[in-house]
């Protein structure tokens, strides 16, 4: 079991379920920005490329995640799932996605200078 932490933004709408079980779920794709404080112009940059995470909350933490919305910057905790899949066509794939333990709104750089 890895256990990760990984800030980003909300970028797609969340998308509700429950497993076979009967477990609520909560699906987003988090997006990623590797972000450096340049000193020389006093401000935070992007550098390089976006990565997108699939995460996924369960049970209680689905019912949290609901309170955050497409665009939100949030820092999630987790760990991170290997699955196996079969598609529609029968082919057989392979899925990584981060299974929350928690979630919190993140204050972005232009907020920070605020307070």
């Amino acid at each position: 079991m890895i256990k990760v932490t990984i800030n980003g933004n909300i970028g797609t709408d969340i998308e509700q379920d429950e497993t076979r079980g009967g477990t609520k779920t909560a699906s987003f794709r988090l997006a990623s920005n590797d972000r450096r404080y340049n000193t020389d112009s006093q401000e935070w940059e992007d550098k390089g490329t976006t990565s997108w995470v699939n995460v996924t909350a369960y049970g209680k933490r689905a019912e949290e995640v609901l309170a955050f919305a497409k665009g939100d910057l949030v820092v999630i905790t987790g760990t991170q799932e290997v699955r196996d899949f079969e598609r529609k066509d029968h082919s057989r794939g392979t899925a990584v996605e981060v299974a929350v333990s928690s979630i919190k709104k993140q204050l972005g750089a232009d907020e920070d200078e605020a307070e």
